[in-house]
């Protein structure tokens, strides 16, 4: 829903716009809530509290999205992008695993910062305090991939899981597009 109020234009969460306002127009969000698996590494699930997910050291991976490929164009960049905040311990090795994400192409962003690291894979961020930070991976997408499609925020990827924590995510998000939007649910999942 576009709404205009005083000198800008906003646009809502909802159709009938009456739930949260953003002057910037949010892209649309590919990733249904329904398509989220919540099984990490031996079956250890987080918890999901007020639209956050509850992880630990336990949890190695999450979270999955099978078959994100089909929703994609291969001829556009996408964003990939989500909130993390560190409430104990120590993050040192955050990354992920993508292979729809195409070697060489990938820009990784803290809090809006480009980051050295040229692959989610070895992006290896550490998160030091107990705020909320942002995270954006930008790339393009392997064109006809067949078989492992997912994607994954791996907490201690890149320091063999050995850091004792405990974080939250939230607000994921995949869009097109190079800019990390605000965030929106999926169309699909209202």
């Amino acid at each position: 829903q576009t709404t205009t109020v005083g000198s800008f234009t906003a646009w809502s969460w909802s159709p009938d716009g009456t739930d949260r306002f953003t002057k910037v127009k949010p892209g649309e969000h590919l990733v249904l809530k329904s398509s989220l698996l919540t099984t990490g590494v031996d079956s250890v699930k987080p918890n999901h509290i007020d639209g956050k997910w509850i992880l630990t050291n336990a949890l190695r991976v999450f979270p999955t999205i099978p078959d994100i490929y089909t929703r994609l164009d291969a001829s556009k960049k996408y964003s990939f992008s989500f909130k993390i905040k560190k409430t104990a311990g120590v993050i040192r090795g955050l990354g992920g695993h993508a292979e729809i994400f195409k070697s060489g192409s990938q820009k990784i962003y803290l809090d809006g910062v480009l980051q050295s690291a040229t692959s989610w894979a070895i992006a290896n961020i550490s998160i030091n305090d107990n705020l909320a930070h942002t995270i954006q991976v930008v790339a393009d997408i392997v064109p006809n991939l067949i078989g492992n499609d997912w994607l994954y925020i791996q907490v201690g990827r890149n320091t063999n899981y050995a850091d004792i924590y405990s974080a939250e995510i939230w607000d994921l998000k995949v869009e097109e597009g190079q800019v990390a939007t605000p965030y929106t649910p999926s169309p699909s999942d209202n």
